[in-house]
């Protein structure tokens, strides 16, 4: 029976610094490219067939070390594209979780949980 592997592209500098990728054009970075080939090595000696990638650049890049050091074909597959995050596409995590709190404080507020406190109105308001 066949075995399916599910890897996720190496590091790139938007990972280290917490801005979202998206379908952004952003490539791997050293230590990326370092995560892949020591993936490549270790998959060696697994019988690997086939690659298949999503089209955007790291992970064509992530694959295409791969399928060199494997010696298999890469795929690139729009199916296999990151979810579209429209303007979010190169914000920061950190700042869209503290805005999204205060909007849900705003529109849920049964269901904000303010950090280190409970929700406003399981205590009471």
């Amino acid at each position: 029976m066949p075995t399916i592997l599910l890897v996720r592209h190496g590091e790139t500098d938007w990972n280290r610094s917490g801005q979202i990728m998206g379908e952004r054009p952003v490539p791997l970075n050293q230590n990326g490219e370092a995560q892949v080939k020591r993936l490549a090595s270790f998959l060696k000696s697994r019988s690997i067939h086939a690659l298949y990638s999503s089209p955007v650049v790291r992970a064509i890049q992530t694959g295409e070390i791969l399928a060199s050091v494997l010696q298999v074909p890469l795929t690139a597959d729009r199916g296999l594209t990151e979810i579209k995050v429209g303007e979010w596409e190169g914000r920061y995590w950190k700042d869209l979780t503290a805005e999204f709190a205060r909007q849900q404080f705003y529109t849920s507020p049964e269901k904000a949980r303010p950090p280190g406190r409970t929700s406003p109105c399981s205590s009471g308001g």
